[in-house]
């Protein structure tokens, strides 16, 4: 259902918090910061956006999205450090416009479903980490001609799609 508290979020070590269960109308309050030191879990089949300068996720915990609706963490100071995983049918975005970071973590993004990205600025947006996983990589379906850089040791093997922009392979 929807949540309207305000004042942030805290996943406490050991601690899962799931945000829906497969369904509609999950949320959370988008514009205040998460700090996830535990099992951070997306599962709705509706988009769920956390977003903007005080829309961040720090901590140590891992990042979990097993739903069908967009999961949209594009908070300007995300610094959390655990792993990710996309499971399949899911989308995991991190990056829209200028907005964004990439994940602060040496895990690799397991990614089994689509990892998205949007950028319209250049030389910014950097993910070091491996990805590996049987999904995509999609990088801008929507305009903006700015690029990614992917300076990991990429296994994943569902293909990568560049709608517009570019996809800078390697730290050179």
């Amino acid at each position: 259902g929807g949540n309207s508290y305000t004042g942030g979020t805290t996943v406490s070590n050991g601690a899962t918090l799931n945000i829906g269960n497969g369904g509609a109308g999950a949320n959370i309050v988008a514009t205040d910061s998460i700090i996830n030191n535990g099992n951070l879990v997306f599962n709705s089949s509706t988009p769920i956006t956390i977003r903007g300068f005080n829309g961040t996720i720090s901590g140590t915990g891992n990042i979990e999205d097993k739903g069908t609706g967009v999961v949209d963490a594009v908070g300007y100071g995300n610094t959390y450090t655990g792993w990710i995983l996309i499971d399949s049918g899911a989308t995991f975005q991190f990056s829209v416009g200028n907005e964004g970071l990439g994940p602060t973590s040496l895990f690799p993004i397991t990614n089994n479903g689509t990892l998205y990205m949007e950028r319209q600025d250049f030389g910014v947006f950097i993910i070091t980490n491996n990805i590996v996983g049987t999904g995509k990589v999609v990088k801008d379906t929507r305009g903006n001609s700015g690029d990614v850089s992917l300076f990991g040791t990429n296994t994943y093997t569902g293909g990568t799609h560049i709608g517009v922009g570019s996809i800078i392979l390697g730290d050179g």
